[in-house]
């Protein structure tokens, strides 16, 4: 019984970390490619927010992949 709430535990806080992957890379996507901050933030600011997510975004997935192996 317990070894099916670990198992159930670990395939959510997969899930979870996948999806979260995929919001880090759509809010620097955002940041970049859209007209969304273009008022409130410069252009150099936003690539640079979009790069630290990005790679936050990457470490997170490699850590991921490391874990599910």
């Amino acid at each position: 019984m317990d070894n099916n709430k670990e198992k159930d535990k670990k395939s959510f806080r997969f899930i979870w970390s996948l999806l979260m992957v995929f919001i880090y890379m759509g809010i620097a996507y955002l940041f970049t490619m859209t007209p969304i901050f273009e008022d409130k933030i410069d252009w150099n600011i936003r690539v640079g927010i979009a790069i630290l997510v990005t790679i936050y975004a990457i470490i997170r997935g490699y850590r991921l992949w490391k874990l599910g192996k």
